[in-house]
């Protein structure tokens, strides 16, 4: 018998680096973030303006408090990856925390009550599009919320695996 030697660990690389091309063109983004219902669940929706990268969280409720740790949690993890996020657009009733993110320098700009920011209106529907066609493909009708929170994070990880045409990258 010949010795058998065990291949080499597969050592993950860590975060990618951004190209310099990108930061320098699109180093100020714009989020727009807005709130959607799944199954009576809410999520936290934001997709940035300029390099198209959608987020996705689920909230435990729609408190002020709730929604200021995400936008802050999505803040950090652009500012560590070299982008400056200083305005977040959002609708109406994100009046309550406007004081807790102005504290942390986001300004938000606000649509009316009613209207939701367009650009997270349009993620919103996509991922809800992308979440029926799963639901239709099941056998069962009523989820359990832990697999709609993996089902919701899932189609967000994978519009964002494929760059939109007019988003920051071809390829």
């Amino acid at each position: 018998y010949a010795s058998v030697q065990a291949p080499d660990a597969v050592g993950s690389g860590g975060p990618v680096p951004i190209p310099g091309t990108i930061v320098d063109h699109c180093q100020k983004i714009v989020p727009c973030v807005g709130v959607m219902k799944v199954n009576k669940m809410p999520f936290l929706v934001s997709i940035s303006q300029a390099i198209k990268f959608g987020a996705v969280a689920w909230l435990e409720n729609t408190k002020a408090d709730a929604i200021v740790s995400h936008i802050k949690d999505a803040r950090n993890a652009h500012v560590k990856r070299g982008f400056l996020l200083e305005i977040v657009e959002v609708d109406g009733q994100f009046e309550p925390p406007h004081g807790k993110l102005a504290a942390m320098g986001v300004t938000l700009d606000k649509c009316s009550r009613e209207e939701p920011v367009p650009v997270a209106k349009r993620r919103s529907r996509t991922l809800k599009e992308r979440c029926c066609s799963i639901c239709c493909s099941l056998p069962r009708t009523k989820l359990p919320g832990a697999l709609v929170v993996q089902m919701v994070g899932t189609r967000n990880f994978w519009l964002n695996v494929c760059p939109p045409k007019d988003g920051v990258s071809q390829n």
